[in-house]
């Protein structure tokens, strides 16, 4: 379990290093309206792992602000979709590269526990960055997936 722990530290520092050069990748339900959903709320984060809870915050904070500046809010007691993130290697990805790694964006149905939208950037990995490096990269990374949000409205 540890290991894991370890390797998901190296993906949330890989995103942290440069996602620059790579385009998001979305996917959505396309039968969902989005202009219905107004609020959210964060599935919880596990406390034990090996991320700084620093990074998290500022990881939080960034989707907050974006999400807020779109009109959303958070709503604990009874949220219209629920975000979980992870972090993990590019495998599967265009332009696979062993060197990379991928920040992923879950918006999920509460009820169902359904996908209904996601967002996915890949950043190269350089453990060797500063805080503020890292803080900006996560920042990029963030609005680059967001940016994407939401999806055109149904026709």
């Amino acid at each position: 379990m540890n290991n894991v722990k370890i390797v998901l530290f190296l993906m949330l520092t890989a995103i942290i290093v440069g996602c620059q050069g790579h385009n998001p990748q979305i996917r959505y339900d396309r039968r969902v309206d989005f202009s219905g959903l107004k609020t959210y709320a964060w599935l919880s984060i596990p406390e034990k792992n090996e991320f700084k809870s620093a990074d998290i915050e500022h990881l939080k904070k960034n989707v907050n602000a974006r999400l807020q500046a779109k009109g959303l809010a958070i709503d604990t007691s009874k949220p219209d979709f629920l975000i979980s993130t992870g972090v993990g290697r590019a495998v599967g990805m265009e332009n696979y590269n062993p060197d990379e790694g991928i920040l992923t964006l879950n918006f999920i149905r509460p009820g169902s526990k359904t996908t209904i939208w996601s967002g996915t950037v890949q950043a190269k990995l350089d453990p060797g960055m500063t805080a503020q490096q890292n803080q900006q990269i996560v920042t990029d990374a963030v609005d680059k997936i967001l940016n994407k949000y939401p999806p055109p409205a149904k026709k």
